[in-house]
């Protein structure tokens, strides 16, 4: 196990993290989380996590660029998300990102619009008004017309749901 240097600034981390060539991503989640776990609890009190994302900003990568960049951090990410009660917004972000990877279609976009988009939905995020009432419009529209769905419906919503992420760091 990889203890820092009790003089180790989070400068040094942050360029640590960023710098070195690892064969196994995971294997340096490991590490810096390690480094910011260090009562070795196995999760980050608000404090470490604070540590963690004062690193992060000194790295130039942002808070959730570098939190979702490998598994293992992604977890200890979603795990406080969980502790803030916003794990929907974890949820979609990555529901997005695997979405985008495919083919837009209407089978694929509504369950993503029932599950975190529709008033009540099992974990709606929470996105203005009017980007949800444009998402369920622009969808309710392509359905009825049998017209493809565009590949930006989920654009400004993924955007919002990022920026609060960022901010619930």
């Amino acid at each position: 196990m990889f203890v820092a240097p009790p003089l180790c600034s989070h400068m040094f981390v942050a360029s640590f993290a960023h710098t070195c060539v690892w064969q196994d991503v995971t294997t340096e989640a490991v590490l810096i989380f390690t480094i910011f776990d260090p009562d070795g609890s196995g999760s980050l009190d608000r404090e470490e996590f604070s540590s963690l994302m004062r690193a992060t900003i000194m790295s130039k990568l942002t808070h959730v660029e570098f939190l979702l960049k490998n598994e293992a951090s992604a977890k200890v990410f979603e795990k406080h998300m969980a502790s803030e009660y916003t794990e929907e917004n974890q949820a979609f972000y990555n529901a997005i990102v695997e979405w985008k990877k495919g083919t837009p279609t209407i089978e694929n976009v509504e369950p993503i619009i029932t599950k975190y988009i529709r008033a009540g939905s099992e974990l709606e995020v929470n996105i203005p008004q009017t980007q949800q009432k444009e998402i369920i419009k622009t969808f309710d529209e392509a359905k009825a017309k049998n017209m493809p769905i565009i590949n930006t419906i989920f654009d400004m919503a993924h955007e919002e749901i990022y920026k609060l992420m960022d901010k619930d760091r």
